[in-house]
């Protein structure tokens, strides 16, 4: 925490750091409580990877790590704070895809419900509801994965 030294926490730029943990940490680690803290003292919500580590390159935001995560709460926290929901980071992957691939279902239903873009390709060209088809075993691959308007129409004009 801040002791009696420190009042507040120190803000060089967008970066808001306690105790050597940034706000990206504390996502990963779905401490809400640091995150409101961080973000109530201004901490830039959008800050990257790159922000806080020169010699780190993945261009990850907080949303990324909550959604990679699965955590819930963190991501519903972040898009009320204005995260961007289709921050895409250095392999072009936005939270949406993180979601996807690590088969966050609730996740993706709220991000989809946010308005993440669905047809959002990464630098692989790859869309969130392509990966879905990919790694979402098929019993879980119902109503909460995206599905590309690509693919729907394709699969009503096949006859």
């Amino acid at each position: 925490g801040f002791g009696p030294t420190q009042s507040r926490p120190i803000n060089d730029g967008p970066v808001i750091k306690d105790e050597d943990k940034s706000i990206l940490h504390y996502a990963q680690e779905n401490n809400i409580k640091m995150v409101t803290k961080l973000l109530d003292a201004k901490a830039d919500v959008n800050s990257n990877d790159q922000d806080h580590d020169e010699n780190t390159h993945s261009g990850m935001t907080p949303l990324h790590f909550a959604s990679d995560g699965g955590h819930v709460d963190m991501v519903k926290l972040l898009i009320e704070r204005k995260a961007h929901i289709n921050a895409q980071d250095s392999d072009g992957m936005s939270p949406l895809h993180m979601a996807v691939s690590c088969a966050q279902a609730e996740v993706v239903k709220i991000l989809v419900q946010a308005k993440a873009d669905i047809d959002l390709h990464d630098n692989e060209d790859e869309t969130p509801a392509d990966l879905a088809e990919v790694r979402i075993p098929p019993q879980t691959n119902q109503k909460n994965y995206p599905k590309t308007k690509t693919t729907e129409s394709t699969q009503h004009s096949t006859a």
